[in-house]
Order: C-alpha cells, then structure tokens, then sequence
C-alpha cells in the first residue's frame, strides 16, 4: 500500500514538473520585455522632437506700450516660417503685412523681429501675429497671438506697511518716432469705492510726462477697508484722450497697516503707538507692584519672628 502511494506521488511530481516546463516555454523572456521597454522610451524621444514653432512674446491678451516691444519666436525641428501681422482699424478693415520670412538656420532656436514699422504706421489698437510654417519632416506648423498696443500701461500693488497704493506706468515720452498727437503728455488717475464712487478726496490724480511712479497715501485720508478701482487715462499734449484708459483692482485693509501716531519724546522714533505705551507701562507697574508687596510680606514675618 506504501509502495502504491509512493508511486503515485511520484507519477504527480512528474506531472507538475512538465506543467511548469510547458508554461515557462510560453512566458516571454526577459530579454523581450527589455526590448520592449527600450522601443517604448525611443518613442518618447521621438515625441519630443515633434515640429512646433511658438510666439513667446507679447504673450497672448498683452498690453504693450512701446513701439520698441519686440516679436519673438522660439522653434524646433522648424525648416522655415513666415510672420505676418494683421491690424484692424476703426472702419473694420483689415491691414495685414508680412514682416519676416525666415529660413531657420538650425534646428531649434530664437529669433526676434521689429514691431516698430508697423506700430508707427497704424498706431494704437488690437494686432494679430501669425507663424506658419514647415517643419524639418515635411509637417505644417503654425501659432497665432493677439495684443494690444495702447498708450499707457499701469500696475498697482497695496504696501500694507505704510497704507500707500502704488501705481505704475509704462509708456514712451521721450521716444521721438511716435507722432505728437498719440504721445503722452499727461495722466489722470482717478479712484472709485465698491459702490462705484469717485473718492473725490483723492481724485483726480494728475501727472504730466515722464511720471512713471505715482504714491496714493490711502491711510493718509482714512480710506475704510474695501475694494477700489482705480483707473488710468492718458493724454497728448492738446488734452484729448488717448487709446486707452486702464481700470486696475485693489484691495485696501486699513487693519493691516501699522500705527504710527507720535508718541514724543524718547519713544518718538520708535514707532511705539500710545497704546502699546500704556500697556507696557500698566504691565510693568503690575510686576514692581507684586514684587514690593511679597518683600512687605517677608519683612513683616521677619520681624514676628524677632518679637518671639
């Protein structure tokens, strides 16, 4: 019965043996699957170096302010490209130019061109650039961008430390190829609350040319906190509006800029409001106050003692 067992445990081990030989005979080898994973990566690669071309500046949506601004293109894999420029003025009509046709000399790189004739020619309003072109496989390529060039650009930023709003400009007052009638000679900034309000304690904010940096004190005039909106207008030198006024957000929190009452004497250049004055001062009366009262305490069981 033993041997009977024996050999029948054997005759199975047989059979799981050639089980698993038949199913590893199946089973891919490693050395396939490295080659696999190896033609994954080389697709990758490949993926990379696709044919693109890419206007990187202006950036899309822009504002520009100067005729200097340059239109700069970044490729790869490109063999040629072809800029064109399209302005559209007040009647509709479309004035499109070529201002480059470039054969790329290498097979990635950057390249900038002049906006300068064209911007002269039909002066303030929305422009378009285009790119097409052929890549290096034989491919089409092309980007489209659009951007304003306006008279004045501006930014305004809260510096919470002393309550000044700071705004600001950009433009060309100096630069002689723009005409007189669209150079700037003057700016007129204006402030409006939440509600839409003119904060006429504040406004109007008139600069001439070539301010470039304008301080709105809003602590100075007790502003609450909120949201304003402050807008910029500019003008030539016959007073009349040029493209475009700007409208830019702030927010304003009076809680977070610091006080700064005098407080005179030492403490005048310490920027110690009265308040942190006088509770300093309650604190330290607080501390000598406790500290005479526990020495009253000890001398008076010191001399009970003696008494004794």
């Amino acid at each position: 019965m033993k041997r009977t067992q024996k050999r029948v445990l054997g005759l199975l081990g047989l059979v799981l043996v050639a089980a698993m030989t038949i199913v590893a005979a199946f089973m891919p080898s490693p050395t396939a699957s490295a080659t696999t994973s190896v033609t994954d990566t080389i697709m990758v690669r490949v993926l990379d170096e696709v044919p693109s071309v890419e206007i990187t500046s202006p950036l899309a949506g822009e504002l520009v302010s100067s005729l200097n601004e340059p239109i700069t293109v970044s490729y790869t894999n490109t063999k040629n490209y072809t800029i064109t420029v399209t302005y559209v003025d007040e009647d509709g009509v479309e004035h499109t130019e070529t201002i480059a046709d470039v054969e790329t000399p290498d097979e990635v790189g950057e390249q900038s061109f002049s906006f300068r004739d064209m911007g002269e020619e039909y002066g303030y309003g929305k422009y378009t650039v285009k790119i097409t072109g052929e890549g290096l496989d034989g491919s089409a390529i092309e980007d489209t961008i659009q951007f304003e060039y306006v008279a004045v650009t501006a930014d305004a930023t809260v510096d919470e430390d002393n309550g000044v709003v700071n705004v600001d400009l950009g433009y060309d007052a100096d630069d002689d190829g723009i005409d007189e009638d669209n150079k700037v000679a003057k700016i007129e900034i204006n402030v409006y609350d939440e509600n839409g309000n003119l904060v006429s304690g504040i406004s109007p904010i008139v600069v001439d040319a070539p301010t470039k940096h304008v301080e709105i004190p809003f602590d100075e005039y007790g502003l609450p906190s909120g949201d304003y909106t402050i807008t910029v207008q500019p003008y030539n030198a016959r007073g009349q509006e040029l493209y475009r006024m700007i409208t830019l957000k702030v927010r304003y929190d009076e809680l977070l800029v610091p006080s700064t009452a005098d407080t005179g004497g030492l403490f005048k250049n310490l920027n110690i409001s009265q308040t942190d004055y006088l509770v300093t001062g309650l604190l330290v009366f607080g501390v000598v106050g406790i500290g005479g009262a526990i020495f009253i305490s000890r001398r008076g069981k010191s001399s009970s003692r003696r008494r004794k």
